[in-house]
């Protein structure tokens, strides 16, 4: 193993919404209906159908991500821009709607993308042997070659090369597997030029490093005691627009601009890519609130369930709470929102009181509606979706796929 094994960080199942709950109903003469998904709603999951139809095209044309990967980039470069990328998708035939693949891909939004954005699977498995090349041959592909090529033919067939990483204990199924993904044209050899590619690559720092919960719990307390709330803090430093979603170029440099102020913040990149590579266990490059913080995932996600049914969203159901007060002179405070919620039993004290700390993002003191309309906005058929997803890499991947 090139780097120490861990367990997938899986974050607790979203709860379903509670059938006892005691909830104010609107008037049969108002009685709301779920809101359509918003655009932005249908975007998210227009992405995500578009990468999975990409990635099932990619793989029967060319067998892996890799030998994709290599046809549009065969300058080695290991990033892509817009314009080339859909030059190469024109080229292999793909037909799928290239503007919504490419805004999925580039989450970040920075006008490229890299290998893990489409697969990063076949990112860790090649970035698992730049690792060996580091460790056991200063990094260099020619002496990686002329240890495997016992022959000295130049050329290194499946059996040899799996022999060969086998001495270096690393698994035969993990050896054959990295062997394709090297073998570019699925002919039957590799050569040292195959792997050339490995020494000017420089993925994620995140990629080499392990999970570590404790260090998330301790980054969260900080981020309390410094912003009043953890839930307010990833509003404001990562997620303005509240799409309840980071990428790992925002969450770096939200992480650097205030670990000097706070001693509990990761001040090495290593402790932060730890925190991120916990949220981010399969290395897609973001990170949801679900794996950021799992309480507050469940106290907005249930009260959005809850009031998407029975009052048609979030926002109506605040409305319709703001309206009795103004009528008795009052606000909606943080002691009357958890009164509300708990009076229904939807939300236990401490995750009401969570919620409202978050969604109460310039401390005001008090909710109005437009506070809340981002739950309404918030996709949470998208969320499932791409949570299946991620569980389904999780278990379908080997459980030493991090060191080959």
């Amino acid at each position: 193993m090139l780097r120490p094994d861990h367990s997938p960080v899986k974050p607790p199942k979203s709860a379903k919404p509670d059938k006892s709950a005691k909830l104010a109903k609107p008037d049969k003469s108002e009685e709301a209906r779920p809101e359509a998904p918003s655009p932005r709603q249908t975007v998210l999951r227009r992405g995500l159908q578009a990468h999975t139809d990409f990635l099932s095209f990619a793989t029967r044309r060319f067998g892996n991500i890799a030998r994709l990967w290599f046809v549009m980039d065969p300058e080695e470069n290991m990033k892509l821009a817009n314009k080339q990328f859909v030059r190469g998708c024109e080229e292999i035939g793909f037909s799928g709607c290239l503007t919504t693949l490419w805004r999925q891909l580039d989450h970040d939004g920075s006008g490229y993308i890299a290998l893990g954005d489409i697969d990063p699977q076949v990112a860790l498995q090649l970035a698992d042997l730049k690792v060996l090349l580091s460790q056991e041959f200063e990094g260099s592909a020619d002496k990686f070659m002329k240890s495997v090529d016992l022959k000295g033919s130049h050329r290194v067939n499946k059996d040899e090369f799996v022999r060969a990483m086998d001495t270096l204990k690393c698994p035969a199924g993990s050896s054959r597997r990295l062997f394709d993904l090297l073998c570019r044209c699925n002919c039957t050899t590799i050569s040292v030029k195959d792997l050339l590619f490995l020494q000017r690559w420089s993925p994620p720092p995140y990629y080499f490093v392990c999970g570590d919960l404790r260090l998330l719990s301790s980054f969260r307390s900080a981020l309390a005691e410094l912003h009043g709330s953890a839930l307010r803090a990833w509003f404001r430093l990562w997620d303005p627009d509240r799409l309840f979603r980071v990428s790992w170029f925002r969450f770096r440099l939200g992480v650097a601009n205030i670990a000097r102020r706070h001693g509990g913040l990761p001040n090495m990149e290593e402790d932060t890519a730890k925190v991120w590579r916990t949220m981010d266990e399969e290395c897609f490059g973001w990170a949801t609130l679900r794996t950021f913080h799992p309480e507050a995932f469940e106290a907005a996600a249930r009260l959005k369930r809850w009031a998407t049914v029975s009052h048609g969203s979030v926002a109506k159901f605040i409305a319709s709470v703001l309206k009795k007060l103004e009528s008795q002179g009052l606000r909606l405070s943080k002691s009357v929102f958890r009164k509300v919620l708990m009076d229904e039993e939807l939300l236990p004290k401490e995750a009401a009181d969570l919620l409202f700390e978050g969604l109460d993002v310039d401390e005001h003191g008090v909710l109005a509606e437009q506070d809340v309309r981002c739950l309404d906005k918030w996709d949470l058929v998208f969320e499932e979706e791409a949570q299946a997803r991620r569980v389904h890499v999780g278990t379908s991947s080997s459980p030493k796929r991090q060191g080959l």
